[in-house]
């Protein structure tokens, strides 16, 4: 079961990654 934390940290995660690509966001 994915939590809402989760979720949360993945679309911070993709949020990063968009902001600066060239760095992976883990």
């Amino acid at each position: 079961v994915i939590n809402f934390y989760e979720i949360k940290r993945i679309i911070k995660a993709q949020r990063d990654f968009a902001v600066h690509p060239e760095r992976p966001a883990r």
